[in-house]
């Protein structure tokens, strides 16, 4: 919980400075458009860690590989005996970052986003 809440303050704070750099201003609308821009970002990439931990790509991962091996004689036909012998490593495997905090500060940042809105429309 620490972990997020300083890293919402930190981007908080550089997006207040980036509207201060790119606009010369500080305006709600500028302050929103760049909240959204920043907690999508951080959204997204924690989605697609997601997806990736989750074995979403792994057999796509495991064909490739399959499929530009040099040393694969065998190239189109049943290569269950050679994939235990060459002992791939699966995508899923490869993915040790925790995402949730970049998930919950984009979660956050989002509100904020919402928060903004809700202000600029009454």
């Amino acid at each position: 919980m620490k972990r997020i809440s300083v890293s919402v303050l930190v981007l908080m704070a550089l997006i207040l400075l980036s509207c201060l750099f790119l606009y010369k201003r500080i305006h709600l609308v500028d302050f929103i458009n760049l909240t959204f821009y920043v907690s999508g970002t951080l959204i997204i990439f924690s989605l697609l860690l997601l997806v990736l931990e989750k074995g979403f790509f792994d057999v796509i991962s495991h064909s490739f590989r399959l499929l530009f091996s040099r040393n694969n004689k065998k190239r189109f036909g049943h290569l269950a005996e050679e994939d235990e012998e060459q002992g791939f490593t699966r995508l899923s495997d490869l993915i040790t970052f925790d995402y949730s905090w970049t998930l919950w500060t984009g979660l956050i940042l989002f509100g904020f986003m919402l928060i903004g809105l809700l202000f600029y429309y009454q």
